[in-house]
């Protein structure tokens, strides 16, 4: 198993969300599930960024990403 975070800018309402859901699709062709998504605010700390949840000041989102490594035979 390998494991990626990747940060997107937060646009808001419909455009983030159509942005969201484009981007999580072509890692979905790649083979990689979501694990999770954080929100945070731009330059946030680590502990900060678990301890928040979405609000006005969403300004990007950490999302979590998992996929299984190839074996080779």
């Amino acid at each position: 198993m390998e494991y990626r975070v990747v940060t997107m800018h937060w646009d808001g309402h419909d455009k983030g969300a159509d942005h969201l859901e484009r981007t999580l699709n072509e890692f979905a062709a790649d083979g990689w599930e979501v694990v999770s998504v954080l929100p945070t605010v731009a330059g946030a700390s680590v502990r900060s960024l678990i301890a928040t949840s979405a609000s006005a000041g969403t300004t990007e989102i950490a999302v979590v990403l998992k996929r299984a490594v190839p074996t080779s035979e």
